[in-house]
């Protein structure tokens, strides 16, 4: 045991000292480890970062997507309605005309 002098007291003089140097070889350890994991996170947030925006992007992309897709749809609604009613007309021409059914 260390006393407020820094003297050590006690106990086998041998095994003090040796627990001391102990615990700072596994201080030197820990602070290894604190530091690699360190590393790790900011490594994984940077990650992390990276794929958020790729996310948004594709999430910005999808949505222009489907505002074209649906544009297409009006026009074919339309055209089809269009279609519809001409193709009403050219039945009272052609009555052999499978779909003027």
């Amino acid at each position: 045991m260390l006393n407020r002098h820094g003297v050590i007291t006690g106990g086998s003089y041998d095994k003090a000292g040796d627990e001391v140097f102990e615990k700072r070889r596994e201080i030197v350890e820990l602070r290894g480890k604190v530091e690699s994991l360190a590393e790790t996170l900011a490594s994984r947030q940077s990650s992390l970062a990276q794929e958020e925006e790729l996310a948004q992007a594709l999430s910005l992309e999808v949505e222009q997507t489907d505002r074209v897709v649906n544009e297409l749809n009006m026009k074919e609604v339309g055209s089809a309605r269009t279609l519809n009613d001409g193709s009403a007309n050219s039945c009272f021409r052609a009555p052999t005309d499978s779909s003027c059914s």
